[in-house]
């Protein structure tokens, strides 16, 4: 998967949990939430447009004064509708990326109306049972500004789109990829990433407890490398614990397991150059020439991996 593809499918979780939450937070303090409501509690609203008469007669507009138009921007009605409206309307675009094609509108619009109406359902049933009473009410102007909102998104999809690859790009790019052998940056970091919180975490559990010297931590961290960096890739074909979560290995421009010196120097290079302690001066080991020697040498070395 490219860099562009990435982003877009992580973004679309990001945004689909974000607007859960946006519905459903903040959460009573209490599972009884009867508790706390009168016995007349009504726990919908079924007539349309309700919005409108509320910011109506909450303002003091009079349609011969314009001057008093502004006014409806006070209201809280006019704002909760207008987010109401907002919230499904980054859905819209996601819809439009992965259609593509403008005829599938009607579909949008299902799909916006049968999201609206998940989060409804789920308001009016307390979670599902989680609640004994509902804490929020079930409005059919939420289904409306909703689904509208989802539309809306799906017809400006383009002009947003406009401002990114297309999907055609992505996937040809993603086609290319799988066709390498060669591993995307993204992944590579996130396995360095995982192979140094790993070294970290057995650190906390053994060392971490009896000592906060620094120079300890950074020897302890450094022998960390080596066996992730050297010992366990010889030992596994040239995997580490996050290459293999990632699902690729370490290897040499012949895709081989790269050689005892090639995995010496890229443990020892990336090391150097943890996250928290980018320059190796800090430690007053080695000079700035040095740690750029070993940096390039870790790319050369350390990122040849290649799928499998």
């Amino acid at each position: 998967m490219s860099l562009w593809a990435s982003v877009v499918a992580y973004s679309f979780m990001y945004y689909m949990l974000s607007a859960l939450f946006l519905v459903l937070l903040p959460l009573p303090e209490t599972r009884d939430t009867c508790a706390h409501q009168s016995a007349d509690t009504v726990y919908y609203s079924l007539v349309p447009f309700s919005f409108v008469s509320d910011t109506l007669a909450a303002s003091s507009i009079v349609w011969s004064n314009p001057t008093t138009y502004m006014q409806v921007f006070q209201q809280s009605a006019f704002w909760q509708a207008t987010f109401n409206f907002l919230l499904l309307l980054p859905f819209g675009v996601y819809l439009r990326y992965f259609w593509q094609e403008k005829r599938h509108w009607k579909r949008a619009l299902a799909f916006g109306f049968a999201l609206s109406l998940f989060y409804e359902v789920t308001q009016v049933t307390g979670i599902y049972g989680i609640y004994n009473c509902p804490y929020r009410i079930f409005d059919v102007d939420d289904l409306m500004l909703n689904s509208s909102g989802a539309l809306f998104g799906y017809w400006i999809g383009p002009i947003i789109l406009a401002l990114f690859p297309s999907k055609k790009t992505l996937l040809a790019k993603t086609a290319k990829i799988r066709q390498s052998e060669r591993v995307p940056p993204l992944s590579q970091l996130l396995a360095v990433w995982v192979d140094y919180f790993a070294i970290q975490a057995v650190l906390f559990v053994t060392i971490g407890f009896f000592t906060a010297n620094e120079l300890i931590e950074m020897l302890c961290t450094t022998v960390g490398f080596l066996l992730v960096y050297f010992a366990l890739p010889l030992q596994c074909g040239g995997k580490t614990i996050g290459t293999n979560l990632l699902r690729f290995k370490l290897a040499d421009p012949q895709g081989e397991t790269p050689s005892r010196k090639a995995l010496l120097f890229c443990a020892f290079s990336l090391s150097v150059n943890k996250p928290g302690l980018i320059n190796g001066e800090r430690s007053g080991i080695l000079s700035h020439k040095k740690v750029g020697q070993l940096r390039r040498l870790s790319r050369d070395v350390c990122k040849k991996g290649v799928n499998h």
